[in-house]
C-alpha cells in the first residue's frame, strides 16, 4: 500500500492508496494516531465527510466514495491530478476559474458547504483540466438548525475562492473584488488571534 500523506500527529489523517474490488483507491483513516484522535475525533470527522459526500453523490468535481473499509476508514476514488497548490499565477487557464465558480455553487444548491477552499491543496486540478474538491472533513450539510448561519457558510466559501482568484488569477480581479480583499486583510490584521504574517496570504 502507498502511503500518500502520513499524519502528522494529533488531529492528522493517514492517506494511502489500498485495493477494493480489484481497483485502488485512496483510504482515509486515523488509525495510527493519539488515543483522542483514532477513538473520538477521527471516526466523528469521517462521518461528517461521509454524510458530506453521500448528499453529493454523483455530482461531477466530487471523488465518488466507496463505503468504508474493514478498519473503519473511509475510501474514496482516486482521481489523476496536481493540487491547485501547484500552479503559479498565469499557468491555469481562465476557463478553470469559472469551472470552479461553478462547481462551489453546484455544491451549495446541493445543500453543502466546504468551509476549507482556502487551502488550495484541497482543490485538484484534474489530468482533465477539471476541478474536484477534497477533504469535507469540515464541510456542513444544511439543516434547520443552521438556517441563521447557512448565508454567513456560504460567504466563507465564495471568500475562499476570491483568495484563489487572487493567486492564480490576478489579471481577472474586478476593482470591487480588489476592495473586498483589502478589506478582508484590514479586518484580519486587527484579529488577535492571526499569527504574524499571516494577513498577507
Amino acid at each position: 500500500m502507498k502511503v500518500l500523506r502520513e499524519s502528522k500527529g494529533m488531529l492528522s489523517a493517514t492517506i494511502r492508496e489500498v485495493d477494493h474490488d480489484g481497483k485502488t483507491v485512496v483510504e482515509k483513516e486515523f488509525r495510527g494516531t493519539d488515543l483522542f484522535t483514532r477513538s473520538l475525533f477521527g471516526p466523528f470527522m469521517l462521518r461528517r465527510e461521509e454524510k458530506a459526500l453521500r448528499r453529493l453523490e454523483g455530482m461531477a468535481g466530487i471523488p465518488k466514495m466507496f463505503g468504508r473499509s474493514k478498519e473503519g476508514g473511509l475510501l474514496l476514488e482516486r482521481v489523476e491530478g496536481k493540487p491547485m497548490k501547484s500552479y503559479q499565477a498565469g499557468e491555469l487557464p481562465d476557463l478553470f476559474l469559472e469551472k470552479l465558480i461553478e462547481l462551489v455553487s453546484r455544491m451549495h444548491e446541493r445543500g453543502v458547504v466546504h468551509l476549507d477552499l482556502r487551502h488550495n491543496k484541497n482543490i485538484l486540478v484534474t489530468s482533465d483540466g477539471d476541478p474536484l474538491l477534497l477533504d469535507f472533513a469540515n464541510a456542513f450539510r444544511w439543516n434547520v438548525l443552521l438556517f441563521p448561519l447557512w448565508g454567513i457558510f456560504k460567504k466563507v466559501d465564495r471568500g475562499a475562492i476570491l483568495k484563489q482568484k487572487r493567486r492564480n488569477f490576478p489579471h481577472l480581479l474586478t476593482e470591487e473584488e480588489k476592495k473586498a480583499l483589502e478589506r478582508h486583510r484590514f479586518f484580519r490584521r486587527l484579529w488577535i488571534f492571526t499569527k504574524p504574517g499571516r494577513h498577507s496570504r
